[in-house]
């Protein structure tokens, strides 16, 4: 995995939650083809999520063996750089190379990753001119990042968006934010005592001293400067941002005005997005307890009732039980808004094939049918049929003997539904 602070969104791993985990050293990918000679064959290129500060392609949900062997095609997941590691900029840092300048190092990463797919992956058999790229959350973001950014005109022909959005950051609160971390590193080291002071200090150095003392800094020196929250997530994080170069111009803007590259295009959220979220933030348990349970639990006889991890102030309130569902569906609503509606009204305008699905299942066993629901990120396992049931497996409970028959056909559907898309550019086949 990519430096991160270790959370239930890139492990289970439980007793590491909060510490930084993996390396700078991180740029691979994972490739699943079927076990045949056929040659030519559709390459589905996957970009995970996580806020693009946390998450790694290793994680099981990502699995593509199920998904190549089925639907007959290669399969590529990828790691890019997180959080500070994939997008800062601070002017110090300036060595004249317009990508260099850019801070967008986590789009770069992919949109490299996508280079290294096209020249190399006929040799494990796959189509380089064949070649859909797709994400959930972050990954979904990312996806948008890359239907804009002219440096990755050519290099796939196919998109898919889950649950994301053609969301951007300013340049300039992202250089705010270096500002920040300098401010913090230099406080951390003794060399000043506040913000007053360091604007000072820095005022009698060179652009080299500060580029020099930044690429000093360890990793967890520099994640220190974020703040922690739940998932492993850092806030305050101002993650892909217009560039002029990589990202010309907001989203939004170049897909109303058709500046961006034109491919089919499938595009969706899920009916309950915010409920993967609200668990944890209304929960007793600190998330490497919700870890261990998780872990722990019989999918079959799970043997929780929600009064055991939610605050009695919380249960025993009349409005939670119409409150919770409310927030689940308004958060779809958002998502859907946001990342499915206006993007694909804008694309409309421009090209006939766009593609927009809703997911709705929510049969996990109880209480995570109100809990989870369809909530983010739960339609992943349907889209690549992994439903792992191992203890290392984030969304184990899910998956019980009595929905097995639903969820196994619903996920045969989906999958033709996304292979349909890769191979033609029609999810219909």
């Amino acid at each position: 995995p990519c430096t991160q602070y270790a959370g239930l969104m890139a492990t289970m791993d439980c007793e590491k939650f909060g510490e930084v985990v993996g390396s700078e050293d991180c740029l691979y990918l994972n490739i699943w083809r079927p076990p045949t000679d056929e040659k030519n064959l559709p390459v589905f290129f996957w970009i995970h999520g996580g806020a693009n500060c946390v998450g790694q392609s290793a994680m099981s949900l990502y699995y593509g063996a199920n998904f190549a062997y089925r639907e007959n095609m290669i399969f590529v997941s990828i790691n890019y750089r997180l959080g500070p590691f994939g997008w800062f900029f601070h002017p110090a840092l300036s060595s004249g190379d317009a990508l260099d300048n850019s801070g967008n190092y986590g789009t770069l990463d992919i949109i490299q990753a996508l280079r290294w797919v096209k020249e190399n992956i006929a040799y494990f058999g796959g189509d380089p001119n064949n070649i859909t790229i797709a994400g959930e959350s972050a990954g979904g973001v990312n996806v948008y990042s890359l239907l804009v950014s002219p440096l990755s005109k050519g290099l796939f022909q196919r998109a898919i968006s889950q649950s994301g959005a053609p969301l951007t950051g300013s340049k300039k609160k992202a250089e705010k934010k270096a500002q920040d971390v300098l401010f913090q590193l230099l406080v951390k080291d003794g060399l000043v005592n506040n913000k007053q002071e360091a604007e000072k200090f820095l005022a009698s150095k060179s652009k080299t001293w500060i580029a020099t003392y930044l690429r000093s800094k360890s990793a967890k020196e520099i994640l220190s400067c974020y703040k922690k929250g739940s998932f492993g997530n850092i806030s305050e994080f101002p993650n892909v941002f217009v560039d002029g170069v990589v990202i010309p111009d907001s989203p939004y803007k170049l897909l109303r005005k058709g500046k961006y590259n034109k491919v089919p295009f499938l595009v969706g959220c899920n009916k309950q997005e915010l409920k993967l979220f609200l668990p944890l933030s209304l929960s007793t348990l600190s998330e490497a307890e919700f870890c261990q349970l998780i872990k722990s639990l019989n999918p079959d006889q799970p043997q929780i009732k929600i009064r055991d991890y939610v605050s009695p102030l919380i249960y025993y309130n009349p409005f939670f039980w119409p409150a919770y569902s409310l927030l689940g569906r308004a958060g779809g609503i958002g998502f859907e808004l946001a990342g499915v509606d206006i993007p694909a009204n804008y694309m409309s305008r421009h090209q006939k094939d766009v593609y927009v699905y809703r997911f709705c299942w929510n049969d996990e066993p109880k209480p995570f049918d109100f809990l989870i629901g369809s909530g983010h990120a739960m339609e992943i396992p349907f889209v690549f049929a992994n439903f792992q049931q191992d203890e290392n497996s984030v969304l184990r409970f899910a998956w019980s003997k009595e929905n097995e028959k639903g969820r196994v056909a619903l996920s045969k559907k989906m999958m033709s539904f996304w292979a349909n898309f890769a191979r033609t550019g029609n999810p219909n086949g």
